[in-house]
């Protein structure tokens, strides 16, 4: 009840109208309520393009006035979070959200509010039913296709609804009919990319119409442009396109394996062939680029695509970036010395990382305690591995800035000691070791030597490794 009477308060206080069918001709609003608080400040984002700050007062509270011609999907952020926020012209929003269940949290309020709303429980109801698509893929093509269309339906009858309560522009027509589509139809692409083998060899084919909704799909769209599933669409559209041309036109390579070198060199090819806008063409580029180099090891696959990359890129920015990240891979990859870092131990003593790597193979994992789910599952991975692999070292490195914090977290969730360190200069060490998300781990020998990085440690995969080390 205090949630919503806080809500209400400061939406009639700040703007009086709050109904989305009322007309306001005056500036854009966007603020509101942030409980348990991770930043002080709010950080607003039109696609990549930082364009304004907000401090987060005394009151919780927050407020952004924006330019009442805008319209788009703006990023909005508070370290380490972030949700999308949908404004358009008269539009004044008021969100509440608790940063322990962010996504879940958020509640729209205020004229543009109802919108929003749509668009987290479109979010929502997409994390739920990707949990149940896992075991589609495995379904007869006709079985599959119903399965996904059913999810979808049940998506835009909601939309329909929404509809008969307010005024819908062909903007926000567009990013909502994105919010129901855009996971089917990823889900779509990745289904014959996942199923090759088996639709080879069962003889199956997919029906003539299989891929009609591409149609709908303009590449180029920029209003779509820094939506997350339109991006994620694009990235698995352009896997499935570049693999199945590679296996109708390179004979000698049709048993390359997906996302190899091979690979890679036909989809960035792709995105050269099929995307116009240079906004989306970079991004798409630049994701490509980070994805093959954060998993690739081999330094002449390495070279040879950035050769290949540096005649398709136009932009110096992204040739910088993208060359750095190479340098980076190159200096990470098997065989490499881990680049040392200072970690403290829970008495607040410095010490360079590498003093640890002396006895038996180490794997080293990082966490936040801001991230509870994260925190409290990687710490049961762990101990799951840690029983499995005895004669390896598991240490955990807080990436906490408060020493006094960590130290209460620790003693609170019984760590040990001997094996949970905090790092003095997280910002560097992910700069340095490429640490994008913090389910990524390294596995050293004895010398330092990196014999694999991890990008997901709770990945199976990393159990195969271990028991090779």
């Amino acid at each position: 009840m205090q949630r919503f009477l806080h809500i209400i308060f400061l939406t009639v206080f700040v703007w009086g109208c709050n109904n989305d069918k009322q007309p306001n001709a005056g500036a854009n609003y966007f603020g509101g309520t942030v409980i348990n608080q991770t930043s002080d400040w709010v950080y607003l984002y039109s696609g990549e393009t930082l364009i304004d700050s907000a401090f987060i007062d005394s009151t919780k509270s927050f407020m952004f006035a924006l330019d009442n011609k805008k319209t788009g999907l703006f990023r909005f952020v508070i370290k380490p979070e972030y949700q999308y926020v949908f404004i358009e012209p008269g539009d004044s929003i008021m969100v509440y959200l608790n940063t322990l269940e962010f996504d879940e949290s958020l509640a729209f309020s205020g004229r543009g509010g109802l919108k929003n709303n749509f668009l987290s429980e479109m979010f929502l109801e997409n994390e739920e039913d990707s949990k149940d698509i896992i075991g589609y893929y495995q379904l007869p093509t006709e079985s599959f296709i119903h399965k996904m269309d059913s999810l979808r339906d049940e998506k835009l009858q909601k939309f329909a609804a929404l509809k008969k309560d307010i005024t819908i522009s062909d903007a926000f027509s567009k990013i909502a009919h994105g919010s129901m589509n855009f996971m089917n139809y990823r889900v779509r692409e990745l289904y014959p990319f996942i199923n090759t083998n088996h639709l080879e060899s069962s003889f199956e084919t997919l029906p003539s119409d299989y891929y009609k909704f591409r149609e709908e799909i303009d590449v180029d769209d920029t209003l779509l442009s820094s939506y997350y599933s339109f991006k994620n669409y694009l990235m698995s559209y352009l896997n499935n396109i570049s693999f199945f041309k590679c296996l109708a036109d390179c004979k000698n390579h049709q048993h390359v394996p997906k996302f190899t070198y091979h690979h890679n060199l036909h989809k960035i090819e792709m995105i050269d062939s099929l995307i116009k806008n240079n906004q989306i063409r970079d991004m798409l580029l630049q994701e490509s680029a980070f994805s093959f180099l954060k998993n690739e090891e081999d330094s002449m696959n390495i070279n040879n695509y950035m050769a290949v990359f540096n005649k398709i890129s136009k932009s110096s920015a992204l040739d910088s970036k993208v060359k750095n990240m190479a340098s980076k891979t190159l200096m990470l990859a098997s065989g490499k010395v881990l680049p040392d870092f200072e970690v403290v131990d829970i008495e607040g003593r410095p010490f360079p990382m590498s003093r640890q790597f002396q006895n038996n193979p180490s794997v080293i994992f990082f966490w936040d305690s801001k991230y509870r789910k994260h925190f409290k599952n990687a710490h049961e991975r762990i101990a799951e591995l840690q029983k499995q692999f005895p004669n390896i070292n598991f240490y955990g490195v807080s990436v906490s800035d408060n020493h006094e914090e960590w130290v209460a977290e620790s003693k609170r969730n019984n760590l040990d000691p001997k094996n949970e360190f905090r790092a003095l200069n997280f910002q560097k060490i992910s700069e340095d070791l490429m640490i994008n998300n913090l389910s990524k781990a390294y596995i050293v020998n004895q010398k330092g030597e990196i014999l694999n990085a991890s990008e997901n440690f709770f990945d199976p995969a990393i159990e195969r490794l271990l028991a090779e080390n």
